[in-house]
């Protein structure tokens, strides 16, 4: 075996990271932060009172990305009104809240009123919502 064979083992045995154990990391630190009823709601395991409503539009927009991937939903876009129903604050500060997030580039906006998560974006929003 050449140099650049042993090299690339030894890349590949301690860099790579199998695309299951990533996903496993990444619910581990969600599950901290909520879990999902049965029709793919957030429920809250930490306090969202001292939270600003911006990262309460993460909060809501990561449980809905993720009760998509548990089939929990059909869909991963959520409403400013969904969203501020949840939270009890008016849809347009749920709007607001949305189009600063869409300014950072974690979440677009698919139609009007209606937002979902950039899915390459789950662990910025993790890791800003303290789940390290």
């Amino acid at each position: 075996m050449t140099d650049a064979d042993e090299q690339a083992k030894l890349v590949r045995g301690r860099l790579v990271v199998r695309s299951e154990a990533a996903f496993e990391e990444l619910l581990g630190k969600a599950e901290n932060l909520l879990r999902l009823d049965e029709d793919g709601n957030p429920r809250p395991q930490v306090e969202l009172a001292r939270c600003s409503n911006k990262r309460k539009v993460d909060y809501f927009l990561l449980a809905r990305h993720l009760a998509k991937i548990g089939k929990l939903r059909e869909s991963d876009l959520a409403s400013d009104k969904e969203i501020a129903g949840f939270f009890g604050f008016q849809a347009t500060e749920a709007q607001r809240r949305a189009f600063d997030l869409k300014r950072e580039g974690k979440v677009e906006a698919v139609g009007r009123g209606e937002y979902r998560l950039v899915p390459g974006r789950v662990h910025d929003v993790l890791k800003d919502l303290g789940a390290e």
